[in-house]
């Protein structure tokens, strides 16, 4: 039997606030157009670039709750039109998200320092933000989804790719990562969408960084 790892085995209340992002696979047409993508560009230019066929979705570790370590994230509600929300959820759920199964194994990558590859960076203000700054002073409850209007009144539309859409108007919608960033600098701003800006955002606050894989097993 492999041995059975979550993310108590790497971290620990000392460590709340830190960064956390998993790979999504692309869902449906999206994949299977990058795939085709990356397979020309392959024969035309004998490039090893390729397109991604995954998107990064990231929380914020907010320690252990009643027995369980807990990720801060922003989801869509596929009960409410797909309006964000904040859950607080464990390993296996976050990267799966609400529109699948959880997941039974995958790979969690954390923010850690480049000076000490096994510490995670974290912040006491980003902890907060993650946790208090939205429930106020109710109780956290594992998997019951918040509301977002109280840290961002008008982006309740989810979008994972609202950095890039050019139809609806940024200021409507969100996405993991605009979250994430509102936990680390205090403020939503439109160009927070993206995942590189977030790793600046990572940089500047906590500081420099490696991405250190933690592999989830049930």
């Amino acid at each position: 039997m492999s041995e059975k790892k979550d993310l108590g085995n790497y971290l620990n209340n000392t460590e709340r606030g830190a960064v956390f992002y998993c790979r999504m696979d692309m869902p449906d047409l999206a994949g299977v157009a990058t795939k085709v993508g990356n397979a020309i560009t392959k024969f035309f230019t004998d490039d090893k670039y390729e397109m991604k066929t995954y998107f990064e979705h990231s929380g914020i570790y907010i320690g252990e709750v009643n027995g369980q370590h807990l990720i801060a994230e922003l989801v869509n509600d596929i009960n409410d039109d797909g309006k964000a929300k904040i859950r607080y959820t464990d390993s296996h759920h976050f990267m799966a998200r609400l529109d699948e199964r959880p997941k039974k194994e995958g790979v969690i990558y954390v923010a850690c320092g480049k000076a000490d590859g096994n510490r995670a960076l974290r912040n006491d203000k980003v902890y907060k933000r993650a946790t208090k700054g939205v429930l106020g002073e109710y109780d956290l409850k594992p998997n019951k989804l918040y509301d977002l209007r109280k840290i961002a009144s008008k982006r309740t539309q989810y979008d994972p790719l609202c950095d890039l859409c050019v139809i609806a108007k940024p200021n409507e919608r969100t996405n993991c990562h605009k979250f994430v960033q509102w936990c680390l600098v205090g403020k939503f701003k439109d160009k927070y969408g993206g995942f590189k800006m977030l790793m600046d955002n990572i940089s500047s606050e906590l500081g420099a960084f490696d991405w250190v894989p933690m592999t989830i097993k049930s």
